[in-house]
């Protein structure tokens, strides 16, 4: 089994055991990264974020679906979204959910990382392998549960940035299960240099 088919693999039983509730084997991930595990929350709360943006993108998520588990995929109107919108990205969720791709990355967030990954696979995304299974993972236990998630994580690398917060917000297209996720993504400050940081994976 190839490296990638390998990560591709365990990517899916992450997400599996995520979306079951058990974060154990994401923890796990990123004990062999050298990192703290993520904070992972489902079904956030307005008070559960810290940063304003999220809470936008959360509340309008929520006023869109209204009684609904999620609103539609062509309810997102990037209008609506302006305060916000270059931390907004959008992720199809291709190839039977195995492959999620950016069909928009927010400008702020490419800028901040260095990357346009517009049209772009998450597995080409220039991190280490250990932290592409963990962005994936996230995304595909989504679009397994159909409920929203928070995630807070320290990056094993100090540079362009130290961390990121993130919500991902499930999104239908005239089925049960999620097609697309609309994602809020703010990259913290690069971290200063030191000895104890974590060697990149």
């Amino acid at each position: 089994m190839t490296d990638e088919l390998a990560a591709r693999h365990e990517a899916a039983a992450i997400a599996r055991s995520l979306a079951d509730g058990d974060p154990a084997p994401m923890n796990a991930l990123f004990a062999d990264i050298g990192c703290p595990p993520p904070s992972l929350i489902w079904n956030p709360r307005p008070e559960d974020l810290e940063l304003e943006p999220l809470r936008f993108l959360l509340d309008h998520w929520n006023q869109r679906r209204g009684a609904r588990p999620m609103p539609a995929y062509r309810e997102i109107d990037p209008l609506d979204l302006r305060p916000v919108l270059g931390s907004v990205s959008i992720v199809e969720v291709a190839d039977g959910g195995t492959d999620p791709v950016y069909r928009v990355y927010g400008t702020s967030t490419a800028a901040r990382m260095g990357v346009e990954m517009t049209g772009r696979s998450l597995w080409t995304a220039p991190v280490g392998l250990k932290m592409r299974i963990f962005h994936v993972a996230a995304y595909l236990a989504v679009h397994l549960r159909g409920e929203p998630l928070f995630t807070h994580h320290v990056t094993p690398t100090r540079r362009p940035v130290g961390q990121s917060q993130r919500i991902i917000l499930p999104l239908a297209n005239g089925g049960a299960r999620p097609t697309h996720l609309l994602v809020g993504i703010i990259p913290g400050d690069a971290r200063p240099e030191s000895i104890d940081d974590p060697q990149p994976h």
